[in-house]
C-alpha cells in the first residue's frame, strides 16, 4: 500500500500521541535516562498534542504520513520554542516508524515543512537533535542541513545536549 501525506486532524491527537511515544521510546531507548522513557508517556504527550492540533499558533502545522490507515510518519513545525533558534522556525517533531525508514518519508515530511513555511518571515528552519542521535544527524546532513550551534535544553526531566541543524527557506527547496 502506498504512503500518503496530509495535514493532521485534531481528532487524531490520541493516535499521534501514541505514535510519538512509541517511536520516541524506540529511538531514544539507549540515549535518554530511563526515568524520561517512563514518564514521557501518552498521558504526558496527549494534552500537548490536543493543544497543538486544536489551537495551533500562527504558522504552526502538523502533517502525517499514512499507510494502511495508520500513521507511519509525523512532522510538526512552527515558531521556535528556544532562544537558540533565533529568527528561524522550528521543526518540533519529526518521527518515522522504524519499518518505513529509508523510504523517503522523512524527506517528504521535511519538504512539507519547507512548503508550509516558504511564505513566512522566518529566516530559516532549524531543529534540535540530541548529540548522541547520530542516525538523525546523518539524515539531516544528507538533506542539506548545516550544524549551526549547540545548546543545553533543560527539558522536563533531564538536561540534554543538542546540536542545532538549520536550513534557509528562501532560495533552498527540499525536493522530496
Amino acid at each position: 500500500m502506498p504512503i500518503t501525506f496530509r495535514p493532521a486532524r485534531s481528532s487524531e491527537a490520541a493516535e499521534i500521541a501514541c505514535f510519538h511515544v512509541e517511536v520516541w521510546r524506540k529511538t531514544y531507548a539507549d540515549i535518554v535516562p530511563i526515568e524520561a522513557l517512563e514518564k514521557l508517556d501518552v498521558a504526558y504527550r496527549l494534552p500537548v498534542w490536543e493543544q497543538t492540533l486544536t489551537a495551533p499558533k500562527p504558522h504552526q502545522e502538523t502533517h502525517v504520513a499514512m499507510r494502511d490507515d495508520k500513521i507511519v510518519g509525523l512532522i510538526s513545525f512552527g515558531p521556535a520554542s528556544q532562544p537558540a533558534f533565533g529568527k528561524n522556525a522550528e521543526i518540533k517533531h519529526l518521527y518515522v516508524a522504524p519499518n518505513c525508514k529509508r523510504m523517503g518519508v522523512g524527506k517528504q515530511l521535511m519538504a512539507r515543512a519547507f512548503s508550509g513555511l516558504s511564505n513566512t518571515d522566518f529566516n530559516g528552519i532549524s531543529l534540535a537533535v540530541l548529540r548522541q542521535n547520530t542516525n538523525a544527524l546523518n539524515f539531516y546532513r544528507a538533506i542539506g542541513g548545516t550544524e549551526t550551534g549547540n545548546f543545553i535544553d533543560a527539558g522536563p526531566l533531564w538536561k540534554s545536549e543538542n546540536t542545532l541543524i538549520s536550513w534557509t527557506i528562501k532560495g533552498q527547496y527540499l525536493d522530496p
